[in-house]
C-alpha cells in the first residue's frame, strides 16, 4: 500500500469515527436532554437578565428568579424603562396557592394578587419559560409541552450551534411564526377590542430558544423580526443551579405593611379566557352572549343560529367563480380549513364524502383554505392526495372576519334561505353536522311526500 493510499484511508477513518461522534443532535433528542434535566430537578435558582424594545418601547431588567415545583416561584427584578422615565422594582412571588405582584416605582408601591386556580393559569411548572395551554407567558408544564404550543403557530427548525456568553456551547430551535397565525390572531384580537397587529408581526415574527449542551436547559429566548438578525427582546437565564435544597419557606411572601392589595383574579381569568391558543383543542366554553350587528358571536364560536349568513365571492382552485348568493334554494356548508391543521385536513376528507351522501338533495360544500394566496399549490395538492372534489378556494381576511373564524376547523350551515342553522368551532367530529344534515334531508322528502 503506498503512502498516499494509506494518508487517504487514515483520513477516511477518522473521518467516519469522528463525523459519526459529532453527528448533529436532532430536534427531539436536544428536548429530551431537557426533559431529562426537568424530570430530575426538584428546585431552580438563577440570575435573570431581559432587554425589550417592542412597538417603540424600551425597558431592560436584571434581576434573579428561583423556584421549586411544582407550584412555587419567586422572582425579582429592577427595571429601567426610559421612554416612560421610570424605574422600577419588580417582586413576583408564588407560594402554590396565591401569586403576588409587587411593584415599587418611586414613591408609589402597588401590590396584585391572583388566585391562579380561579384564574385557569396552570402553576404546575417544569422549570421552562414559555407559552402555556392558556396562551399566556408563565411556566409551561415540560419543555416539550412549551415546543408542542410553538409548533402549532410557528415553523420549528434547528440552525447552527452557538456558543453563550458564560463560553457554554449551545444548540439554537428558532420558530418562525406562520402568516396564518398572524390572521388568526388578529381576528382574536378584534374581537377583544384590541389594536392592529402590524408592528407586533413586524418585531416579534420569530422566537430563538439557546439550549446550554451543559446545562441541557433553557439559557436564553429572544424574539426576532421575519428577516435580519436584530432581536427586539431577550429574556437570559445564567448562572443555573438545580437542586440546591430550596423549600416551601424561601418563597413566603408578606405585602408590605398599609399597602392595600387588588385582587386580579377575575380580570386574569378573562384574559386567559380572550388569549387562549389559536390553533389548540380547548375544553368546551360556556355559552356566551351574542355580539356585534346582527347577532354576530365572540370570534371562538362562529355565527348566531337564525342570522344571514354574509355573502361572499370567491375563485375556486379550478377556476371557477362561486357567489353565495347565487346559492339560495340550496342547503349550504361552508367549511373553514388549512392544510397546516391536520385536524381540518382530515375533517376535509369527511366532508367531502358528506356532499357525495347528500348529492341528491342538492347539498353545496365550500371549503375555505386558510392558506395564504401563494401556498396555493400546497392547497391542490393537498386536495388531490385527499381525494376532495368539492368546491375548494382559499378565502380572504374580509371573509374570515365577517365569519368570525378564529379557530379551525369551523363550518357553518345554512339553509335556501341563507340563514344560519348550525355552526361549530372547532368541532372534534363532524356528528352533530352528520345529526344536522339528516335532519333537514328528513325533514325535506316529509314535506314533499305531503303535496
Amino acid at each position: 500500500m503506498s503512502k498516499t493510499t494509506r494518508v487517504l484511508v487514515l483520513s477516511f477513518v477518522l473521518v467516519f469515527v469522528f463525523g459519526v461522534r459529532a453527528r448533529a443532535e436532532t430536534l427531539a433528542e436536544i428536548i429530551a436532554h431537557v426533559e431529562k434535566t426537568s424530570r430530575t430537578m426538584k428546585d431552580m435558582s438563577c440570575d435573570m437578565k431581559m432587554n425589550m424594545d417592542i412597538m417603540g418601547q424600551k425597558m431592560s431588567a436584571e434581576g434573579d428568579m428561583k423556584m421549586l415545583l411544582p407550584d412555587k416561584f419567586m422572582m425579582c427584578l429592577e427595571m429601567k424603562m426610559p421612554g416612560m422615565n421610570m424605574d422600577a422594582n419588580f417582586k413576583m412571588v408564588s407560594n402554590g396557592q396565591v401569586m403576588y405582584q409587587e411593584v415599587n416605582a418611586g414613591d408609589r408601591r402597588i401590590v396584585n394578587k391572583v388566585d391562579p386556580k380561579a384564574a385557569g393559569i396552570n402553576m404546575d411548572m417544569g422549570g421552562f419559560p414559555g407559552m402555556t395551554g392558556t396562551g399566556m407567558p408563565t411556566m409551561t408544564p415540560s419543555p416539550a409541552q412549551c415546543l408542542a404550543e410553538l409548533k402549532k403557530m410557528m415553523d420549528v427548525k434547528l440552525l447552527d450551534d452557538v456558543v453563550l456568553d458564560d463560553g457554554q456551547a449551545a444548540w439554537v430551535i428558532e420558530g418562525k411564526l406562520k402568516p396564518e397565525a398572524f390572521r388568526m390572531m388578529q381576528n382574536r384580537v378584534k374581537g377583544q377590542g384590541g389594536q392592529d397587529l402590524e408592528v407586533f408581526k413586524s418585531q416579534m415574527a420569530r422566537i430563538r430558544l439557546y439550549i446550554g449542551k451543559q446545562d441541557k436547559y433553557m439559557n436564553k429566548m429572544e424574539f426576532l423580526p421575519g428577516t435580519g438578525e436584530k432581536a427586539f427582546g431577550s429574556m437570559e437565564f445564567v448562572n443555573l443551579k438545580m437542586n440546591r435544597g430550596l423549600t416551601a419557606a424561601d418563597f413566603a411572601y408578606t405585602p408590605p405593611e398599609g399597602v392595600p392589595v387588588n385582587d386580579m383574579t377575575e380580570m386574569m381569568r378573562a384574559q386567559v379566557e380572550a388569549f387562549k391558543p389559536t390553533f389548540s383543542k380547548t375544553e368546551a366554553q360556556p355559552e356566551q352572549k351574542p355580539v356585534g350587528p346582527a347577532g354576530q358571536r365572540p370570534p371562538s364560536t362562529v355565527l348566531k343560529v337564525g342570522v344571514a349568513a354574509p355573502a361572499f365571492t370567491v375563485k375556486t382552485l379550478a377556476g371557477k367563480k362561486i357567489d353565495l348568493v347565487d346559492l339560495r334554494g340550496k342547503t349550504v356548508v361552508i367549511f373553514f380549513w388549512a392544510t397546516w391543521h391536520k385536524d381540518s385536513v382530515a375533517q376535509l376528507a369527511e366532508i367531502d364524502g358528506l356532499r357525495k351522501l347528500h348529492s341528491t338533495e342538492g347539498l353545496e360544500i365550500i371549503a375555505l383554505s386558510l392558506d395564504e394566496p401563494a401556498m396555493a399549490e400546497k392547497v391542490r395538492k393537498v386536495v388531490k392526495e385527499k381525494g376532495v372534489t368539492l368546491s375548494t378556494a382559499i378565502g380572504n381576511d374580509k371573509i374570515f372576519d365577517a365569519y368570525w373564524i378564529s379557530e379551525i376547523p369551523a363550518y357553518v350551515l345554512m339553509d335556501a334561505g341563507g340563514k344560519v342553522l348550525s355552526s361549530e368551532s372547532m368541532p372534534p367530529d363532524l356528528s352533530e353536522l352528520k345529526k344536522a344534515l339528516a335532519a333537514l334531508f328528513k325533514k325535506s322528502d316529509a314535506k314533499v311526500a305531503k303535496q
